[in-house]
């Protein structure tokens, strides 16, 4: 089976697709069995930063979409390709998902859209142009493959019997070295953050609900959209802020993970989100986990199960995140719980072994169509 997949990738992008990517491929170099995968993204993207005008928006998409665009149509032209793989976080790549589409229908290709973000429901909800090229484009493609349950709910909802649910893997790289450091030891009361220090990310509702809790070290990992984020989080802590309060600022994986193995709590009080790496790698560095349920967050966690490997607040409620925080720093067996589950699972749910084996039926079932695989 050949596998043409095109998805956004390379050392100037960062991000859920780019790190999915990355550990998709990584696994595939040494367990290529009966599937070849042909990679296809911009070797020289453009990186677009913040929200911006909606202009920049499309003109850093058409630049970015277009090289895939003409490098899938000469690989289609050159091999017999069987299935395209296509990475999408909707917005303005819906039309580059649409022209792939075509094309690979042209050439009797099957095609699988992967949606790397958690707001079907929102899409479907709106009449907007997103909503109709989004519609637009489920109605065509083979598969579409989404990474939460309230999306996959809404589509099948909505009519569509041709979606299937998809967690994201935990990386190889990232068990192999949270193995080898597995003897490191967590510090009473110190609590890690990870992720774009930015107002959505809800690390103001954070430090407001850290500045009353006693004894406490709070590790900001991550780089502030401006400058005068930290100016304000610092004055929301107070002026013995420098004591408890830190901000590490963009630093490698490899330090988020000790710094997730150190701390006695992982905190990300996210108003949204799509499947966050970070909560499965601190998952499966056995933190106890205070987060929000959006997104995947609620399968990730389990929430539903008689057995949740976290606890969550709503979004932007600081009592609710201080009270959560306070528990689990005072409460080590209900801390020390939540910890095994959570690498458990991590280990379990998320491994790369399972999540390939799901995508090569996912892959194979659009090949072979009176095969629809089941979610687990």
């Amino acid at each position: 089976m050949k596998v043409a997949l095109l998805s956004p990738f390379g050392e100037k992008l960062s991000g859920g697709i780019v790190n999915w990517t990355k550990h998709i491929m990584d696994y595939y170099s040494g367990n290529h069995g009966d599937v070849d995968i042909r990679l296809l993204y911009n070797k020289d993207p453009i990186v677009h930063k913040g929200r911006g005008h909606v202009l920049h928006q499309l003109f850093a998409g058409v630049s970015n979409y277009l090289p895939i665009c003409y490098d899938f149509i000469k690989l289609v032209r050159k091999e017999n390709i069987d299935v395209v793989h296509i990475c999408s976080s909707a917005k303005f790549g819906l039309v580059r998902d649409l022209i792939v589409t075509k094309s690979a229908h042209r050439h009797g290709i099957k095609v699988v859209v992967h949606f790397h973000f958690g707001r079907a429901s929102k899409i479907l909800s709106d009449t907007n142009w997103e909503h109709r090229l989004f519609i637009r484009l489920i109605n065509k493609v083979d598969r579409a493959i989404v990474i939460d349950m309230k999306s996959y709910n809404s589509l099948r909802q909505y009519g569509f019997s041709n979606v299937n649910y998809l967690p994201n893997p935990l990386g190889i790289s990232i068990q192999k070295y949270i193995s080898e450091r597995i003897g490191l030891k967590r510090e009473p009361r110190k609590l890690v953050f990870a992720g774009h220090i930015v107002r959505a990310k809800g690390v103001y509702e954070l430090v407001e609900a850290c500045r009353d809790i006693k004894d406490i070290k709070l590790v900001l990992l991550g780089q502030a959209v401006n400058e005068a984020i930290p100016i304000e989080l610092k004055a929301l802590a107070g002026e013995n802020s420098d004591s408890w309060l830190s901000f590490a600022g963009n630093v490698s994986l490899d330090k988020v993970i000790d710094e997730m193995m150190t701390c006695s709590v992982f905190v990300l009080p996210t108003y949204t989100e799509g499947f966050p790496y970070v909560i499965i790698e601190s998952m499966a560095c056995g933190c106890p986990i205070v987060t929000t349920p959006v997104g995947a967050i609620p399968e990730m966690l389990a929430l539903n199960s008689d057995k949740p490997c976290g606890i969550c607040v709503e979004p932007k409620n600081v009592h609710q995140l201080h009270d959560a925080i306070v528990n689990l720093l005072e409460n080590r067996g209900l801390a020390n719980t939540l910890s095994e589950r959570s690498q458990n699972r991590a280990n379990e749910e998320f491994s790369m072994d399972r999540i390939w084996n799901q995508l090569l039926r996912i892959w194979g079932s659009v090949l072979n169509e009176d095969t629809i695989p089941l979610n687990n």
